[in-house]
């Protein structure tokens, strides 16, 4: 369950180093401040003038476009990483290679190779990895989970359908400079979303099914995931790039009742509100648990040991798939 903090009076002294310049980048800002989080010490990001653009906004003491820069500044203690998906797994090591705790973007790696490197190396090293594993944070998630555990919610299937824009290569703060990844990133989210509320990860009859790649981006732009949790749970993702708008949904079909999480509303058989909205793009309850985690040096549902499963399973998919997702 993710611990939600009542005060952020303890996360004062933190020195953030920021890397990446995006619009998630802005959105982790923002819980930051709303957690009174003390010290934006550097921004990193490949442009030198996106870096300091960024700073100058949100009141960063440094800005560059090489993170061994930061990583050598004894004021940071903390390193959120928010760069295009690719450089996630190289810069996470950097990290802890500095000695540097470190929040990673989902997702970590593109491969489960460089998931299982990245915790041996935490092991090494003693830093803690965290994981942006974001949907364990929705309110929503946490009461089916809770629906789950106390055995009020018996689910025969889960169905999932997951559409964001990228006909044109387009982000949320327009078009982008990297190439997102379907498997990797937004199926991520879902896989890991599925087998945490069902708190088991026991898979078996794994499939996938992909489109076509982009013509000129090159990324695969459709994909469909099936699988049985426990052996007798069918759970079917469904996700495309090719769409104009937000589309996110998971069904959880029970013998009790059916709930369907959508756009960051949780709603029941009639379509009643059982949880209401709260933005996708709210990092606040995540960041939060996370540092709590880290002030008490106690375990939490964003730590790299406890969603690693996920990319073992996507790498399952992966060579089901024939699909190189790096």
């Amino acid at each position: 369950m993710v611990k939600q903090v009542e005060t952020s009076e303890d996360f004062g002294h933190l020195g953030v180093c920021l890397v990446g310049s995006g619009a998630i980048a802005q959105d982790h800002v923002a819980a930051l401040e709303a957690l009174s989080v003390g010290r934006f010490e550097w921004v990193i990001s490949r442009r030198g003038d996106a870096a300091s653009d960024f700073a100058e906004s949100f009141g960063f003491s440094n800005s560059a476009t090489s993170l061994s820069e930061a990583l050598r500044d004894p004021a940071v203690d903390l390193v959120i990483i928010t760069s295009p998906s690719e450089l996630h797994a190289q810069q996470a090591s950097e990290c802890l290679e500095a000695g540097k705790d470190v929040i990673v973007e989902i997702p970590i790696g593109l491969s489960y190779e460089s998931v299982d490197n990245l915790l041996r190396q935490g092991h090494e090293k003693g830093g803690r990895i965290f994981v942006c594993h974001t949907m364990r944070s929705f309110p929503a998630l946490n009461h089916i989970r809770n629906l789950i555990s106390e055995g009020s919610l018996h689910v025969s299937q889960v169905s999932s359908v997951f559409g964001i824009p990228r006909r044109r290569n387009q982000g949320w703060a327009g078009t982008r400079s990297w190439i997102d990844n379907l498997l990797w990133h937004h199926a991520c989210h879902l896989v890991d979303a599925t087998v945490w509320a069902l708190d088991s990860s026991e898979v078996s009859q794994l499939n996938a099914l992909a489109g076509r790649d982009h013509p000129e981006f090159g990324m695969c732009m459709d994909l469909g995931i099936g699988f049985c949790v426990d052996g007798h749970i069918p759970t079917l993702h469904s996700l495309s790039y090719n769409c104009e708008s937000l589309i996110w949904e998971i069904r959880f079909f029970g013998e009790e009742q059916t709930v369907v999480f959508r756009n960051g509303t949780l709603f029941g058989d009639d379509d009643s509100v059982l949880i209401p909205f709260q933005s996708v793009r709210d990092l606040t309850l995540q960041n939060a648990a996370i540092l709590e985690a880290l002030r008490l040096d106690e375990p939490c549902v964003y730590d790299l040991e406890d969603v690693a499963g996920s990319y073992r399973l996507l790498q399952k998919i992966q060579e089901l798939l024939g699909y190189d997702g790096d």
